[in-house]
């Protein structure tokens, strides 16, 4: 959809009803290059968050997957998802518990081996505090009531912090914020960046 950020509902209803299915002939998609164009492309707002809402029916390719397909490896997108404070909402099939069959073009079936850290976008929902839905049982008119619901009920904050190492060295440097909620306890979340 080429639609520029809109506040318009009937517009981005019209451009997301004239999409068209195709292809579909590869054993996966490239879900994770998917999220990070759409990071990198999209103009968000500073100070409001984001939320990728992703839906596919096939394990994502990722890099050193032998496609060369995927720019991307898993921990790479949601590192990546992170840094924009991104949260990602995923629906796919549920590769965990059952048998994923891919149908190439010659028609014969083939098993796909699901790996949740490499190719399995629930870890990618779950890497960045999303949530994940099985499609097979997937009421999507709920499943957008619950992204509402968590956007609803879900505080932000800005952190501003200053490094006593100020050495741009291009180093991967570890941030640790421990939040505490009187009714929840603790909470801790460690956030990776590169040092610029």
């Amino acid at each position: 959809v080429d639609l520029t950020m809109t506040s318009d509902v009937d517009a981005f209803k019209a451009a997301v009803d004239a999409l068209v299915a195709e292809g579909g002939e590869d054993d996966a998609e490239v879900s994770l290059d998917a999220v990070v164009l759409a990071l990198n492309a999209m103009s968000f707002r500073g100070g409001v968050p984001i939320v990728i809402l992703l839906i596919t029916d096939a394990l994502a390719h990722y890099r050193g997957d032998g496609s060369g397909l995927s720019s991307f490896t898993m921990p790479e997108v949601i590192d990546y998802a992170r840094v924009f404070y991104a949260t990602v909402f995923a629906v796919s099939p549920d590769f965990a518990t059952s048998a994923a069959f891919f149908i190439g073009n010659n028609g014969e079936a083939r098993a796909l081996r699901a790996d949740p850290e490499e190719n399995d976008v629930r870890e990618l929902a779950e890497g960045t505090d999303g949530v994940w839905l099985d499609i097979a049982s997937a009421d999507l008119s709920e499943f957008l009531d619950e992204i509402l619901t968590w956007y609803g009920t879900t505080s932000f904050y800005t952190v501003v912090y200053t490094t006593s190492n100020q050495v741009a060295d291009g180093t991967v440097r570890y941030m640790q914020l421990t939040v505490t909620d009187p009714d929840d306890g603790v909470s801790t979340r460690c956030r990776k960046y590169t040092a610029p």
